[in-house]
């Protein structure tokens, strides 16, 4: 959903997770269902977002004063190590905790085992009241690249500016090799393209070598935060956001640098900060209007020229499968949308996407996702606190099944043909696996 809780790299409170791991919970579809329906097992959190990981092998959650490596097939546990701080994100055959202190652990993922751990620099980590008000401290990454573990900080003040730098650890050991200081700090955690590392700051693009941290490259943007960043083929795509574009609300611009030299080969004036997908040559982006509505606009991968508009106003982030794009409108219906052309289905929702001035900016509604070969899409039933899944055939333009879950679905995963969600009900989360 719009109002989703990331699992971002951000200090957070430590919260505990009571109850034991393998909580029965109804099933949720049938076997005919084209998505896994069958109950396997469940974690239930209380007191707030519960801090967790989804690996390729398995769910890393921490629990109490412990972290967990949880099988993702049937919840067994296969370790139990006392941590300080949560699990961020598992790369490489590593786990990366973080804690208040804003120190980085790094941890076996088949074990447990404590590998090493380094103290990162906080920034803007001076107090309210002396002169300085931090806005942010975060860590992007971390990201496994060969023998090196890289990192990257993100902070600052509303007098001293945005700071940050980008940070290459040895893998085996945490030793730092060397250290490269952003403008701006970097937004994204880095990628890594043949032998470096490129990554955004808020006012321009870096590639630095891998092997010696200096810079190879260097591309300015506009001076704001920078919303998507993805390599596509040999084009690097970045959007950053500022006020007051192509009459709307909200603006921004989309750039496309060659990644092997950061040349601008175009850029586009857009109504909105984001880019959302790329696919079959062309770019999909959101025009952010009042209050949160948008529209969708396609453009030519390799000319940046627009390809069409759809003028139909959402919140949502939409997904391209089967050659076309599923997203949502205000007035609670599923669009997919054709990206050769850019004419659209429209399919009704069964529940509620809550959109709209009088019922907030930003809905209540689980993001377009493609699963299992579907397109999946949840709706709000306020009446039975109940999500609906609709799950599409896409390429028929029809509904194929439904299926409601009590409570609000945050998040759906899938990963070696199980299906996992993360479902709020109250105050209590449930993560929730199902198989067939």
């Amino acid at each position: 959903m719009p109002i989703l809780r990331p699992l971002a790299l951000v200090l957070a409170t430590l919260c505990g997770l009571p109850g034991p791991a393998n909580t029965p919970v109804p099933a949720t579809a049938t076997l005919e269902s084209p998505l896994p329906g069958r109950a396997l097992w469940s974690i239930q959190a209380s007191g707030g977002f519960p801090p967790f990981v989804l690996g390729e092998e398995a769910l890393f959650i921490r629990k109490e004063e412990a972290v967990l490596r949880l099988g993702l097939a049937d919840g067994a546990e296969a370790w139990s190590v006392p941590a300080e701080g949560v699990p961020v994100r598992e790369d490489g055959g590593l786990l990366f905790l973080v804690n208040d202190k804003f120190e980085l652990s790094c941890l076996d993922a088949l074990t447990g085992k404590l590998a090493w751990k380094t103290a990162m620099v906080k920034e803007g980590s001076a107090s309210f009241g002396r002169g300085v008000l931090v806005v942010q401290g975060a860590l992007k990454g971390p990201v496994v690249a060969g023998d090196k573990v890289l990192v990257g900080t993100f902070g600052g003040s509303l007098f001293k500016g945005r700071t940050g730098k980008l940070y290459a650890y040895d893998r085996r050991s945490g030793k730092l090799l060397w250290s490269f200081e952003a403008e701006d700090g970097l937004e994204h955690a880095p990628l890594i393209h043949q032998g470096r590392a490129i990554f955004g700051g808020v006012a321009a693009c870096y590639a630095v070598d891998l092997a010696t941290g200096e810079q190879v490259w260097k591309a300015s943007t506009r001076s704001d935060n920078q919303w998507f960043f993805k390599i596509a083929g040999d084009t690097l795509l970045m959007s950053s956001g500022h006020y007051g574009a192509q009459k709307s609300s909200f603006g921004g611009t989309l750039y496309a640098f060659d990644v092997a030299t950061g040349a601008k080969r175009w850029q586009y004036d857009i109504g909105g900060p984001s880019v959302l997908q790329v696919a079959d040559g062309k770019v999909l982006g959101i025009e952010w209007g009042f209050l949160g509505g948008t529209r969708l606009t396609c453009l030519d991968l390799a000319t940046g020229k627009p390809a069409w508009e759809f003028k139909e106003k959402s919140s949502s982030w939409p997904v391209v499968l089967d050659g076309k794009a599923m997203y949502l409108s205000k007035d609670n219906r599923i669009h997919l949308v054709d990206l050769a052309t850019g004419k659209a289905v429209s399919v009704p929702a069964s529940g509620d996407f809550r959109m709209g001035f009088f019922k907030g900016p930003w809905g209540r509604f689980l993001d377009p996702q493609a699963l299992h070969g579907r397109g999946v899409v949840g709706s709000w039933d306020k009446g039975k606190k109940e999500t609906i899944l609709q799950i599409l055939d896409v390429r028929a333009g029809r509904v194929v099944q439904e299926q409601r879950v009590p409570g609000e679905v945050y998040r759906l995963w899938e990963r070696q043909g199980l299906l996992g969600m993360l479902v709020e009900a109250g105050n209590d989360f449930t993560l929730q696996v199902l198989g067939r």
